[in-house]
């Protein structure tokens, strides 16, 4: 019932409903009651219609910074493990709006070691998308997009105290073994193209990236060139 009057349809049309079904939600506290389903209902089709709930609530509302949201953060970083790349895309949507709604959210997510969650959801699923159907792999790579962009925002020193920042700084710094191998992957990792992925001599890889990416439409080879 929440999700039809908040949620806005994969072909971009918003209920009618929406604005007001969200300052109700937001009044009352509904992404902390929503939480506990996280958790306690593990059912796939009720994780993804709550994880759907919290990244269209959280889009840009600033009423949640006064709200306590520290049980949906925490349980939301639990479950950015899931195999379901709907749930973690949804979840981390979630954790990146509302770092951007507040400092104090930011704060906290860093204290729960979100960086090192992060990094290895890029991980996760740069693996799975190397191995996966070319539909599916869109999935993963726009999983990873969201991923890079969240730790941009949580790594950022716009209009952060600078303590915020050096906390974000010392999370990855704890996750230094992980980090750079994850990170170095990423950006030799062939996104557009499957077929270079497949090939093991490094150079004759480098020469058919290189072809192969003038031949991808442009649109691909913005996908491409985003991603890393």
């Amino acid at each position: 019932y929440i999700k039809v009057h908040v949620v806005i349809s994969e072909e971009g049309k918003m209920p009618k409903t929406r604005g007001r079904a969200i300052e109700e939600l937001t009044r009352h506290n509904g992404l902390q009651i929503l939480s506990i389903w996280l958790l306690e209902y593990g059912l796939q089709t009720t994780l993804r219609e709550v994880s759907l709930i919290f990244a269209n609530v959280s889009q840009g509302n600033p009423r949640l910074s006064h709200l306590d949201l520290e049980d949906p953060i925490q349980r939301s970083l639990q479950l950015l493990g899931s195999d379901d790349y709907h749930v973690t895309f949804n979840l981390i949507v979630f954790l990146r709006n509302v770092c951007r709604i507040s400092t104090v959210y930011k704060s906290h997510s860093i204290d729960l070691s979100v960086c090192a969650e992060l990094l290895d959801v890029i991980d996760k699923w740069a693996t799975a998308s190397a191995l996966a159907e070319p539909a599916k792999s869109r999935h993963y790579v726009n999983t990873i997009s969201i991923t890079a962009e969240t730790l941009c925002l949580l790594t950022s020193t716009e209009n952060d105290p600078h303590h915020v920042y050096l906390k974000a700084i010392e999370s990855l710094l704890k996750a230094k073994d992980n980090v750079i191998q994850i990170l170095m992957r990423i950006t030799t990792f062939y996104f557009a193209n499957e077929r270079v992925r497949t090939i093991v001599d490094k150079k004759q890889k480098v020469i058919a990236s290189e072809q192969s990416f003038l031949q991808l439409p442009s649109q691909e080879q913005i996908f491409e060139l985003k991603t890393k």
